[in-house]
C-alpha cells in the first residue's frame, strides 16, 4: 500500500469509525465518550479540509472526482491507486513533499485502525464488558488521539507552509461572504425598508374580512408581492355581484362577506407554532396550486396623481376580475400614509403561462411532494437558508416559523421560494386571539435556537421529500404517524427523529456529507471550530455573518462543487 493509497483509505475509515463512536455513545453516554466523538470530528473535518484544498489543483479531475474523492465515497476510492493521478500530484509536489503526505497518510490510516479495534465490539462481548475494557484501554486511546492529531495538523501545516505546491486556498470569488462592515449596513437599511413595508401592510386592510390575507413576499431586495387567487376570492371583502373600477379604489367597501367567528376560532392551524401539522400526509393528499398575481410596491414621497388606495383587500380583488385585455395603468395607486407611501401596480406578466403559488406546507405534505426533483428541493434549501439569513431580523419571519410561513411560486420551469405572510383586516384583528405560544418544547430547550433548529428541521425534509412525522413512520415500520398525546410532544418527537437521521447518516446517503454537517450545526446551533466550539444564537448581533460563514455558504459551494454553477433561483 502507498501513501497516496492510504489517503483513500483514511477518507473510508473516517466515517467507521465515527459510527462505532456513536454505537457506544447511545450504550453508554458521558462525557468522556463525547470528548472523544469530538476530537474524532474535528481531526476528520482539518483533514479533509486539506485534502480537499490540496486536490484543487488537479485540473483533470471534475469537480463530481473532487467531491467524492473527499466524502470516501466508494465509487471514487480507485482513482487513489491510478498511476496517471498519482503521477500528476508527484508532479506537483517535490519529492520530499510527497514523502511526508505518504508517511503522514499512512500513520493516520494505522492509527485509525487501532481506534477502531479498540472501540468496536467483540464477538460475544457485553456492552458492560466493552465498557470495561474502553475504561481500562483509556490512557491508549488518549495517546491515539494525540498522534491522531499531530499528523494531522503536520499535514496541513507541511502543505500550507511548502513553497514548492501548488497547494492554495480554494478560491470563492463570486461565492466569498460580503465585508462585515458592508453586510451591517446593508442588513440594517433592509431591516427597516422591510419593516416599514410589513407596518404598511398591517394598516391596510380596512375590510370586513373575517379571515387573513395571505401575501407572499418575493426573497429579493425589490418589494414584490404575490396573492394566491383562490385564496383571494375566499377572503376579499367585495361581494360576489359587485364589479369594482378604477375610479372607486378610494371608496370604503359597503357589500362585505360575512364571515362565522366560530370558523376563525375553529382554524387552530392558522396559529400552529408546532414544527408538524395536525393531519398526517395520506395517499389521496395533493398539493393545493392557485393562480397567482403579483404585485409590485415602491416606496414613494409626494406622489399626487395616483389614487389613494384605502382597502388593499378591495384594490387586489379589483385586478384580479379585471379582463385580461383591461388597461394595467387602471390599477396604479398610492398605498400608505404621507409620511410613507408606496407607488402600486401589478408585475406585467411575461412567461408563457402564468404564475402559481403554492404553501411549502402542502407541498412537502402530500404524498408526492408536488412532483418535486431532488435538485429543485436542494436549490429549494439553498434558497431558505438564504431568506433566514437575510430577513431574520425583520417582522417577516419570526422565531417559531413553519413551513406555512412559505409558499412556492412556479413560473414556467422555475420554482422560487417566498415568504408568506397573513394580515388580518383592523377590525379582525380586534376580535381575533393572538398566534399560540412556543411549545413547552422549546421552553425547555431555552439555551438552544428556535429558528435555527426549525432549518434544520426544514433541510432534512428538503433533502428526503418528506416530513418529519412521516419519515418517523417510515423508521418505525408504521403505516403512518402516531398522533402525539400533547402539542408539544410534537416539536419533541420532530426532534428525536431529526436527530436520529443524521446521526445514522442517513442525510449523508441521501445528499452529502457536507448537507448532513450543515443540518447538525442547526439542530445543535454551534459550530465545531479548532478552539472550541461556537454558540450560534439568532439574537446575536453577528448571526447573519454567522450564517453565511457556517450555512448559507456552505450550502452555496456544494451547489457549485455538485452542479458547476449555483442555479439563478438558488442564488437570487
Amino acid at each position: 500500500m502507498s501513501g497516496i493509497e492510504a489517503v483513500g483509505l483514511v477518507l473510508g475509515l473516517w466515517p467507521i469509525v465515527m459510527n462505532l463512536v456513536e454505537a457506544y455513545k447511545a450504550g453508554r453516554g458521558g462525557s468522556s465518550v463525547k470528548a472523544l466523538r469530538m476530537s474524532i470530528v474535528v481531526q476528520e473535518k482539518i483533514f479533509k479540509q486539506s485534502i480537499q484544498k490540496l486536490l484543487q489543483g488537479d485540473e483533470k479531475l471534475s469537480d463530481k472526482d473532487k467531491v467524492g474523492l473527499v466524502n470516501g465515497d466508494d465509487a471514487f476510492a480507485a482513482i487513489w491507486t491510478q498511476t496517471e493521478f498519482i503521477n500528476r500530484l508527484k508532479k506537483r509536489l517535490d519529492d520530499e513533499m510527497f514523502e511526508i503526505l505518504n508517511y503522514k497518510a499512512e500513520e493516520i490510516f494505522k492509527i485509525l485502525k487501532s481506534l477502531k479495534k479498540k472501540i468496536e465490539k467483540k464477538d460475544g462481548e457485553s456492552e458492560s464488558l466493552k465498557a470495561l475494557r474502553l475504561g481500562l484501554q483509556n490512557s491508549e486511546v488518549k495517546k491515539n488521539l494525540a498522534e491522531l492529531k499531530e499528523h494531522v495538523s503536520g499535514l496541513r501545516t507541511v502543505l500550507e507552509a511548502s513553497p514548492n505546491t501548488t497547494y492554495v486556498p480554494q478560491q470563492k470569488a463570486a461565492l466569498s461572504p460580503r465585508p462585515g462592515h458592508q453586510r451591517k449596513t446593508s442588513g440594517a437599511l433592509r431591516k427597516k425598508v422591510f419593516d416599514d413595508f410589513h407596518e404598511a401592510l398591517r394598516s391596510s386592510f380596512n375590510c370586513q374580512c373575517g379571515r387573513p390575507h395571505e401575501a407572499s413576499l418575493r426573497i429579493s431586495d425589490t418589494l414584490e408581492l404575490v396573492f394566491p387567487d383562490d385564496h383571494a376570492s375566499r377572503t376579499m371583502s367585495v361581494g360576489a355581484g359587485a364589479r369594482p373600477r378604477s375610479m372607486t379604489l378610494g371608496s370604503q367597501v359597503s357589500a362585505t362577506l360575512h364571515t362565522d367567528v366560530e370558523e376563525v376560532e375553529n382554524s387552530s392551524d392558522i396559529f400552529r407554532t408546532t414544527w408538524s401539522r395536525s393531519s398526517p400526509c395520506s395517499e389521496s393528499s395533493a398539493a393545493s396550486e392557485h393562480r397567482a398575481v403579483s404585485i409590485i410596491f415602491n416606496e414613494s414621497h409626494g406622489v399626487r396623481n395616483l389614487i389613494q388606495i384605502s382597502d388593499l383587500c378591495q384594490w387586489v380583488r379589483g385586478l384580479r376580475e379585471s379582463p385580461p385585455s383591461s388597461p394595467r395603468n387602471d390599477y396604479h395607486g398610492v398605498l400608505g400614509p404621507d409620511g410613507k407611501r408606496y407607488t402600486v401596480a401589478p408585475r406585467p406578466h411575461t412567461g408563457i403561462s402564468p404564475p402559481t403559488v403554492m404553501s411549502m406546507d402542502d407541498c412537502l405534505s402530500s404524498c408526492d411532494g408536488a412532483g418535486l426533483t431532488r435538485r429543485v428541493r436542494l436549490d429549494l434549501a439553498l434558497n431558505l437558508a438564504s431568506a433566514i439569513e437575510r430577513f431574520h431580523p425583520t417582522s417577516w419571519i419570526d422565531m417559531t416559523w413553519t413551513w406555512r410561513n412559505f409558499s412556492m411560486i412556479r413560473e414556467d420551469t422555475a420554482h422560487r421560494l417566498c415568504i408568506t405572510k397573513r394580515f388580518w383586516s383592523l377590525e379582525a384583528r380586534r376580535q381575533t386571539a393572538v398566534a399560540a405560544p412556543a411549545s413547552k418544547f422549546w421552553r425547555t430547550l431555552r439555551h438552544m435556537d428556535p429558528m435555527l433548529i426549525r432549518l434544520g428541521f426544514a433541510l432534512i425534509e428538503l433533502a428526503m421529500g418528506k416530513r418529519l412525522s412521516d419519515l418517523r413512520a417510515k423508521m418505525s415500520g408504521e403505516d403512518e404517524p402516531a398522533e402525539p398525546e400533547s402539542e408539544w410532544m410534537k416539536d419533541l418527537e420532530d426532534w428525536n427523529t431529526a436527530n436520529d437521521l443524521v446521526e445514522q447518516n442517513i442525510i449523508q446517503d441521501e445528499v452529502s456529507l457536507t448537507y448532513q454537517q450543515i443540518v447538525a450545526r442547526c439542530l445543535k446551533c454551534e459550530i465545531l471550530e479548532d478552539t472550541g466550539v461556537k454558540l450560534l444564537r439568532s439574537g446575536s448581533q453577528n448571526f447573519g455573518d454567522e450564517l453565511d460563514t457556517f450555512i448559507v455558504g456552505p450550502l452555496r459551494q456544494y451547489h457549485a462543487d455538485t452542479w458547476g454553477v449555483v442555479s439563478q433561483m438558488a442564488a437570487f
